[in-house]
């Protein structure tokens, strides 16, 4: 019999890191990955609402959630509702859940949150489409889904003409013209490094800043920068980053970080130097990249969330993501809905 008991990051700490291994299904369900964010993003500890579900001893499953409240000018209060942490952030989100008990848990965990914290309207982001039964058959909330974001994924075939077969006409011609503007531009070579470097990191971000004209003095990017600079240092500990640059005689012009967890290859971040944008050196990195997880046997190439036009160039598969609004008012998703938008 399933025991659900209230927790915290400090007392599920060891139980949710010797069980990772089955209960993650992403690297952002790792314990790790969510206490980090929840360092930066979450300001009172009060906030935080840990629900975890055990099976005699051994912890099966995770809800890591946080308290928010929907304010009309910062003013007037419409309602409370409980949303995951890093909801809207992270690709994907979710129960941590050990997938043998996927069904039975979903509805033991919903039930204590209906039971407990039936005040609060829950706001559940970046669901995958095959995660969607588990809380869609739980009756006693009213539910609305919305369709979200897609993250587009490569099948990772075992070699890599079957991969470049893959790809259109038009693809090919355009990577082939871009290497060969490389290559007249001189000697490159792609840097591959499984270990965090400060310098080759911060290079980095400031690349991704100017591709997309941001500012790293703005108070969120830059929480958000020590977020990921130490989910980085997590992930080469943990032999699952891979950080890929291009060195065109000498010099970076393109850099991304990524990472392999469970057969996977995830894009994370990546920019280049927008003085070398003629040369697309961000699309050949990206098709180098598929080429080292070919070699390196993984099954899927995760472009993670959004649909630009340059991952459409790889891949037309993709996974649909869903905002689900559980409450026991009909009219309370609606509103709550309309506002959210």
């Amino acid at each position: 019999m399933l025991k659900v008991v209230e927790t915290d990051f400090r007392r599920i700490k060891d139980d949710w890191i010797s069980q990772e291994a089955e209960l993650a299904q992403w690297p952002f369900q790792c314990y790790e990955w969510v206490a980090l964010w929840a360092k930066y993003f979450v300001s009172k500890d009060e906030d935080l609402i840990m629900i975890a579900a055990y099976d005699g001893g051994k912890l099966v499953a995770i809800a890591p959630l946080v308290k928010k409240t929907m304010r009309i000018k910062n003013k007037i209060t419409i309602c409370k509702y409980l949303a995951f942490i890093g909801a809207r952030e992270f690709s994907y989100n979710g129960f941590i859940v050990n997938p043998k008990y996927m069904l039975v848990v979903f509805e033991e965990l919903l039930n204590y949150l209906h039971k407990n914290y039936s005040n609060y309207l829950l706001y559940l982001c970046d669901i995958p489409e095959e995660y969607l039964e588990g809380y869609l058959a739980f009756k006693k909330y009213s539910i609305k889904v919305i369709e979200d974001m897609i993250c587009p994924i490569v099948e990772i075939p075992e070699k890599w003409e079957e991969f470049w077969g893959s790809l259109g006409a038009s693809t090919k011609r355009g990577l082939k013209r871009h290497v060969n503007a490389l290559n007249a531009s001189g000697k490159w070579i792609v840097e591959k490094l499984n270990v965090y470097d400060e310098g080759r990191v911060k290079r980095l971000f400031d690349m991704h800043y100017k591709r997309w004209n941001l500012s790293n003095t703005n108070s969120y990017l830059q929480k958000l920068e020590c977020f990921e600079k130490e989910v980085i240092k997590y992930l080469g500990y943990n032999g699952c980053l891979r950080h890929y640059s291009i060195l065109l005689n000498g010099k970076c012009i393109a850099s991304s970080f990524m990472y392999d967890y469970k057969g996977v290859r995830y894009f994370h971040k990546g920019g280049y130097d927008l003085s070398y944008q003629k040369l697309s050196p961000g699309m050949v990195l990206h098709l180098e990249s598929v080429r080292d997880a070919i070699e390196c046997k993984m099954k899927k190439y995760n472009f993670l969330r959004g649909n630009e036009e340059y991952k459409k160039r790889f891949t037309k598969k993709s996974n649909r993501n869903y905002r689900l609004i559980l409450s026991n008012n009909v009219v309370k998703n609606a509103l709550f809905k309309i506002l959210m938008g």
